[in-house]
């Protein structure tokens, strides 16, 4: 027997029916407080390590859990450090050109031999933009898949133009990106809108999520279309889904 309500014909609207569904899909894809908190212990972690590294500036929290925007289940938690140019003058194209490979490998090595004092089983790995830890302590019985990684970008300021260079590993070069200030955009006030923002974002990632490997959009994608397309919260998150995926298709 399905476990939906019966539709009761003229004397039920049909976004009322509509909205039942959507907020049954909401709630299937909010992730749990046990895990969210785990997460956000070892991004802090990993943030308060990289603080320490010489010639840290700043370090700062972004992507989906810092946004609000991370759904059930949890992967991992973004954040970054950084460098203060002084004590690092020849890094990146605004020094003397040398490339990200050797200092995120310092870095990753720095973090490392402390984590390992808390998590003995954790590793790291160093992909195209991030240091990409692995705790390989999965949260007990009841979430057994959920074992969050913690993704650390090297950053350098920009000495002419706003936002960071970011590491690009694979080719030994530094990309521009303003990771920070798209997560100052995305947790802007008014509260009202930046919550109906989430919740349409989280939506949007489990309807593309079930495209599986031919989903074209990533999570940065999906919250780039939301923040221009959403300037306020409407009157249902039904009506707020329609209206977004409408604009995100007219805009792509």
């Amino acid at each position: 027997m399905s476990s939906f309500p019966a539709r009761e014909g003229a004397q039920q609207p049909q976004t009322d029916y509509g909205e039942y569904h959507v907020e049954r899909v909401r709630h299937q894809i909010q992730a749990g407080d046990k895990v969210l908190r785990e997460a956000r212990r070892r991004r802090d972690r990993v943030r308060a390590l990289a603080g320490q590294f010489f010639g840290s500036l700043r370090s700062f929290s972004s992507g989906s859990l810092a946004h609000g925007t991370v759904r059930k289940p949890v992967t991992d938690a973004d954040s970054g450090v950084v460098l203060d140019r002084r004590p690092w003058p020849h890094l990146g194209p605004d020094g003397s050109g040398v490339g990200p490979l050797q200092i995120v490998r310092e870095m990753a090595q720095f973090i490392h031999a402390e984590l390992v004092r808390d998590w003995r089983a954790v590793t790291y790995e160093i992909s195209k933009r991030a240091i990409v830890f692995s705790f390989h302590a999965p949260l007990g019985d009841e979430d057994p898949q959920e074992d969050p990684t913690v993704d650390l970008i090297v950053g350098l300021t920009r000495q002419d133009a706003p936002g960071l260079w970011i590491p690009n590993t694979w080719q030994d070069d530094w990309d521009a990106s303003h990771p920070e200030r798209h997560t100052e955009l995305l947790t802007a006030d008014p509260a009202e809108r930046r919550v109906f923002r989430a919740r349409t974002v989280r939506l949007t990632k489990a309807i593309i999520g079930a495209d599986g490997d031919h989903a074209v959009l990533c999570s940065f994608n999906i919250e780039a279309l939301a923040y221009y397309s959403i300037k306020q919260a409407l009157a249902s998150q039904l009506d707020g889904l329609a209206a977004f995926l409408q604009a995100a298709a007219t805009g792509i």
